[in-house]
């Protein structure tokens, strides 16, 4: 895996060997298009990855440190200048304590972050295919089920048709079959893999992931947010960035098609 280590204004100021090959350009160099090395000592993470991402997962995390979190991580996935998608795991480094004073216990306070990257586009493109795999499987055995229907339905309602005839429809229930067995075991062949490809998604509380949307629609587009109800110890799997930059994106729309005033949420 890719390892690189970053302090807070997105400084890299330590990496792995995996890191480096992993950003290098077409052609074997790490230059962005301005000439400079992409990775390197000192050099900004948010040549490589999107600010907003990176501010995302940061406050992912702090908010899971107030909340006590013994082991805060965030997740999520994203392009690099060279089009792969990296799945990314954000873990923090974690610094002195801090105690306010009279006030009671301390708060660890976040001094930079780890970054352990994959480059999952493989695993996308056999996603792809799946996707691919099920429509191929599906419009395919469609006409074959309605052949055998329709023999069935025939043999049926005509229980004493000749013997030649009834071969006939018998027959062609034996052909489709197994033109749909055939098809079935070259979709299992062709695409073993893309079977156990999955979307990498991020667990999350579901009070946490209203409350990253009220303070996201708040600070962006000066809406009011309240909260209706919301299930105590509800988990979600979720890509929180991509969902919340929807729910922002929709909020904006109804504010300027409805002017809507207020938005309320429920879990």
């Amino acid at each position: 895996q890719s390892v690189v280590v970053c302090n807070l204004d997105g400084r890299i100021l330590l990496y792995n060997n995996r890191a480096r090959l992993q950003f290098q350009a077409p052609g074997g160099g790490i230059q962005s298009s301005s000439g400079m090395a992409l990775i390197g000592l000192g050099r900004s993470i948010f040549a490589i990855l999107d600010r907003n991402l990176i501010t995302h997962a940061l406050d992912n995390i702090q908010h899971r440190l107030r909340r006590g979190s013994a082991q805060p991580v965030a997740n999520f996935v994203t392009t690099s200048q060279t089009d792969q998608l990296i799945r990314v795991q954000m873990a923090p480094v974690l610094g002195r304590l801090r105690t306010e004073v009279g006030e009671q216990g301390s708060e660890r306070l976040l001094d930079g972050y780890v970054l352990i990257l994959d480059n999952i586009t493989r695993s996308f493109e056999v996603e792809s295919q799946r996707d691919q795999m099920l429509q191929s499987l599906t419009e395919g055995s469609r006409a074959s089920l309605a052949n055998v229907r329709a023999a069935v339905e025939n043999l049926l309602d005509y229980p004493d048709m000749e013997t030649e005839q009834r071969d006939r429809f018998v027959g062609i229930i034996r052909d489709e079959v197994g033109v749909m067995g055939q098809r079935l075991d070259r979709t299992v062949t062709e695409f073993a893999d893309a079977l156990k490809a999955r979307w990498p998604l991020e667990d999350m509380l579901g009070v946490d992931l209203v409350q990253a949307a009220r303070r996201r629609i708040e600070q962006k587009l000066g809406i009011p947010t309240k909260t209706e109800e919301v299930a105590e110890g509800l988990w979600v799997r979720v890509d929180s960035f991509s969902l919340l930059q929807a729910l922002t994106y929709l909020v904006f729309r109804l504010r300027d098609e409805y002017e809507i005033r207020e938005v309320c949420f429920r879990l």
